[in-house]
């Protein structure tokens, strides 16, 4: 397809979605009523774990990579849809040793520990940071609100979680 015809294209599709915003504040919604109903009805949640670190959105065309650590704590949350305490992530450290020995290209048990345990430290520092690197790379790839139904987000209680998504596997 060429570029003047997709700009055509892309040209069309504004004017739609502007015809519709236009309608949709005609009949006494505000723009952040609108901007708020967008976000409740995402579009996709469906993501392909495509190997080491590549996760693919594939009604987004879109991908991502993360490294062993992103993995290893994106991993641990989709295994627990109910969510986890930040303070609470020590209590799976069986389980994140686990993930992470998968995911990791080290065979030094200590080394990975070393992981872990910085992951999983009182201060949060890396826990915190590597949640933020995970929903940088998943905005950068899918935009900020597509990337919405994919990060770790804080809940209220405390609780981190991703909402439910359907994980597919190539």
């Amino acid at each position: 397809m060429n570029t003047f015809h997709s700009s055509a294209q892309t040209a069309q599709i504004v004017c739609t979605i502007r015809s519709l915003v236009t309608e949709l504040h005609s009949r006494g919604l505000d723009y952040s009523a609108i901007e708020n109903g967008i976000h409740a009805y995402p579009c996709s949640c469906r993501l392909i774990v495509e190997g080491r670190g590549h996760i693919s959105f594939p009604d987004y065309k879109a991908k991502a990579y993360l490294n062993p650590v992103e993995r290893t704590l994106f991993y641990l949350f989709l295994n627990h849809p109910e969510g986890i305490a930040s303070d609470d992530l020590v209590l799976h450290w069986k389980e994140l040793c686990r993930i992470y020995s998968r995911e990791s290209s080290f065979t030094d048990s200590e080394f990975r520990e070393d992981k872990i345990e910085s992951l999983c430290a009182e201060s949060k520092t890396v826990f915190y940071a590597t949640v933020s690197r995970i929903k940088r790379k998943f905005r950068d790839a899918l935009g900020d609100l597509n990337a919405e139904s994919f990060i770790i987000k804080k809940e209220k209680g405390g609780r981190y979680k991703v909402e439910r998504i359907n994980i597919l596997t190539k």
